[in-house]
């Protein structure tokens, strides 16, 4: 899992794509909005991203070479403190292919 710690400073206008690169065209990504939208505003939250979401969406995650990308055609104002590699229960649901 991808844990990233962020703020959001703005309510999200439009899809915000975070997208995992490994070699052009093979790429990965999550729209973020749906997730974002049921936090609060200038709050620190920690946001759990299963790798297998960008690997379900076409990553090779042995094969990475752009590991964060954001992008949105709305407007943005987020701050990112850290981001890092975790482990948390297989039982996680967000993106299983099992639900």
């Amino acid at each position: 899992f991808l844990l990233i710690d962020l703020k959001l400073h703005q309510k999200i206008s439009r899809s915000l794509i975070f997208r995992i690169d490994c070699n052009y065209p093979c790429t990965g990504s999550v729209d973020l909005k749906p997730l974002l939208q049921a936090y609060p505003l200038n709050e620190w939250i920690s946001l759990p991203i299963p790798l297998r979401c960008f690997a379900n969406a076409g990553a090779d995650l042995s094969n990475i070479n752009s590991p964060m990308n954001f992008e949105t055609k709305g407007k943005l104002k987020l701050s990112i403190g850290d981001v890092r590699l975790i482990k948390l229960p297989e039982s996680f649901s967000l993106c299983r292919d099992d639900k």
